[in-house]
């Protein structure tokens, strides 16, 4: 079928650029956004049958969140005669593959820090999706794209120092084993880089991901592959990844090819389990400094993610959004790469309405609690810590300006303003624009309200020139308990916000439990006592019941600090804490219904939270008091199962989703609503403040009469903003 001159949507086909296995891939004009983008047209006897079009749908709506410096993002998504097609950011430069290939043919390798550049961010790139339960599959070179901050990098000159790999491909081999290995019994992905297990035809996991860095690596370091190289065979290199150790790296130290070695073995119980601690060991190996810019954001993506498929409905536990009267919308990005020509290849998103749906859009934010009169909404998202260096707007039936004006979103706080950039609109009145500070900061310990301006075409002044017409804000009075939340409390220890701490706790606990795990491996009954007492310590905070010494050793063991996340003598605890405060700025007097309906999600969460606790306590307890190696084991079953719990949460009634209800959300359920608490409605207007109770088709008696929960002032102490 020719594409070519066929607009799709908003999109005008111009040429193509390549074709895979499962899609061509074309060059479009973006005729709203004027703008070039990649449009990948996926072949349709892949998707013949309702069976696996529902398959394609799952696959994708589990890698619609990811978003990630380091991989490519989707701008659209439909289907025309029954074949689905994406848009997505055109990336123009060569793939790391291309680049290799050029240094190869004049002898040359890539510096160690360079290599170091590239491995961090590819590994904190996966572990940003592992994290949410998505594995690649297919990691090799041809997958990374080079691109620098200002634009294409010159594939015949060194890499700048600020070179930036893209990871594409993103769910590509997911998809194929619900499609092509169900039809055919194929094996997906490239022989080069696969992993023994994808040979095999066994389950895979995040250390198959790892296993492909490490060829990739193993390549990148030497200029030649462990396996596969162009004098050997399809079979033979298949055969070699599961049999054969790969030939030394002579060139290199032996440090470095020992982390090579670590991530290329062959049963995955022995590679790295993070991707993240193979790129940090290689850059010690390497005597490459790890910036701290690339360490947060390493540490970010491997122990901190985003959320990812926690936009759940509510059961019936809470009351259930309206969905009438209201312009919704939903867009589940499908995130399927193929590799054309030197372009970022993603599939990528369409409109799934389920009857259960919350109805989000494509940056997880929400028109269902914003008042009636609104035109969007603007909120805080996470890409790293500290948590809401993110906003994300989306507005809806905006008038489009004239030819030689745009739309220019601004951030405002109390003293400061900061552009967040060119907000395009189609010609429905529709748009939507993420801004991420690149240094990290928390902006909602900054910024309060935001305006949309119009603005000149070309605009040569960064300064706004005319009034706001529209714009939005977070009431102040509830303001001041959110940002307890989410950017500093000035009771804790660190004077970090409370749900902040309360997701740090949850990871150091995770520590705890894979090093409880590890003793238990390691049959060490005392070092198993050890992480069990630091456990306990790290659930009640000083002043608890039982914090303090237990295993005997005169040492106390503690991962977290003094706050606890349990109620104890000196203190309540982060989780008691956080409800509290959620609780008083969902109770001010100028609350809107957005808060309140947020609050109870967020509450509904942490209740969770403080049960779990308690019980992983108790099992960490009985661990403790064992005084043999074996009846310890159902108590470690236990705590692992329940830590694991207290993070993700747990799809308690089997329906697909972890919801804000009993049983079922978790930290990160906890976090999602207490950001969304911040959501900003997109009024008509300058400076303007949205109604308390407005949107406000879920507001609670208790709220509305302004109650306080017993224990706390209802004013804030000095020094706690």
């Amino acid at each position: 079928m020719d594409w070519i001159g066929r607009t799709l949507s908003k999109v005008t086909i111009q040429k193509l650029l390549g074709r895979g296995g499962m899609a061509e891939v074309y060059l479009g004009l973006h005729n709203t956004l004027n703008r070039p983008v990649a449009v990948k047209i996926l072949h349709g006897h892949l998707l013949e049958d309702d069976v696996l079009m529902e398959r394609f749908r799952s696959e994708a709506q589990a890698v619609a969140n990811l978003r990630h410096p380091n991989i490519v993002q989707v701008l659209d998504f439909d289907i025309i005669e029954d074949r689905p097609y994406i848009v997505m950011e055109l990336l123009e430069g060569p793939s790391l593959a291309d680049y290799l290939g050029r240094l190869r043919k004049r002898g040359e390798r890539l510096p160690p820090d360079i290599t170091g550049r590239i491995i961090t961010a590819i590994a904190g790139a996966l572990d940003y999706a592992h994290g949410r339960g998505i594995v690649h599959r297919d990691v090799k070179p041809s997958n990374v794209l080079l691109r620098t901050e200002v634009g294409p990098v010159d594939p015949t000159a060194p890499l700048p120092a600020d070179v930036q790999p893209i990871l594409t491909d993103f769910g590509v081999a997911r998809m194929a084993n619900a499609t092509i290995r169900t039809a055919s019994g194929a094996i997906v992905g490239t022989p080069a880089y696969m992993s023994p297990e994808q040979i095999s035809g066994t389950s895979v996991d995040a250390r198959s991901d790892i296993y492909s860095l490490g060829v990739m690596l193993y390549e990148m370091l030497s200029g030649r592959l462990p396996f596969g190289g162009d004098d050997e065979t399809v079979a033979s290199a298949l055969i070699k990844h599961i049999t054969d150790p790969p030939h030394p790296l002579p060139e290199v130290p032996k440090d470095v090819q020992a982390v090579v070695f670590r991530a290329l073995a062959k049963d995955r119980s022995d590679r790295y389990s993070k991707a993240s601690e193979m790129a940090l060991e290689v850059r010690q190996a390497l005597g490459v400094p790890l910036g701290t810019r690339e360490l947060d954001m390493l540490k970010a993506s491997a122990t901190y993610p985003t959320p990812a498929g926690l936009i759940a409905p509510p059961s019936t536990a809470i009351e259930k959004p309206s969905r009438t009267g209201r312009a919704l919308w939903t867009v589940a990005i499908i995130a399927l790469l193929l590799v054309a020509v030197g372009v970022g290849i993603l599939l990528g998103t369409d409109v799934f309405d389920d009857e259960n749906s919350s109805s989000p859009d494509p940056a997880g934010l929400s028109m269902e609690d914003m008042p009636e009169e609104s035109f969007g909404v603007l909120g805080f998202g996470s890409e790293s810590e500290p948590f809401a260096n993110q906003v994300m707007l989306y507005v809806t039936r905006l008038t489009p300006p004239s030819q030689d004006m745009h739309y220019e979103a601004w951030l405002l706080g109390a003293e400061t303003r900061r552009s967040i950039g060119v907000l395009d609109i189609d010609s429905s009145g529709e748009g939507e624009l993420t801004f991420t500070d690149v240094n990290g900061e928390n902006l909602l310990a900054t910024f309060e309200r935001f305006e949309i301006t119009l603005e000149p075409s070309p605009d040569s002044n960064p300064l706004p020139t005319g009034d706001a017409v529209y714009s939005g804000a977070v009431p102040s009075e509830s303001l001041a308990h959110i940002r307890h939340l989410l950017t500093a409390f000035g009771r804790t220890p660190d004077g970090g916000g409370l749900v902040i701490n309360l997701m740090k706790h949850a990871h150091l606990m995770a520590e705890s439990v894979e090093a409880l795990k590890d003793a238990q491996q390691g049959q060490d009954l005392d070092a198993m006592k050890h992480e069990a007492e630091g456990l306990v310590n790290l659930i009640e905070g000083e002043g608890g019941e039982h914090f303090g010494d237990l295993d005997g050793d005169d040492e106390v063991t503690n991962r977290g600090d003094s706050f606890g996340l349990l109620p104890g003598a000196q203190n309540a605890g982060y989780i008691q804490t956080a409800i509290e405060h959620a609780r008083y700025s969902a109770g001010t007097a100028d609350a809107t219904g957005n808060i309140m309906h947020q609050e109870q999600y967020f509450e509904a969460a942490a209740q969770n939270l403080g049960g779990w606790a308690a019980q992983l306590r108790d099992a960490a307890l009985s661990i403790v008091e064992s005084e043999d190696l074996s009846a310890t084991a159902p108590y470690v079953e236990e705590v692992v199962s329940l830590a694991e719990r207290f993070m993700r949460g747990q799809d308690a009634d089997q329906d697909g989703s972890v919801e804000p209800i009993q049983d079922e959300g978790g930290a990160e359920v906890a976090l999602y609503y207490a950001l969304r608490m911040a959501d900003m409605p997109v009024l008509a207007g300058m400076n303007r403040v949205p109604e308390p109770g407005s949107g406000g088709e879920h507001e609670q008696e208790a709220y509305e009469e302004g109650t306080e929960p017993a224990g706390e002032p209802a004013e804030t102490p000095a020094g706690d903003n």
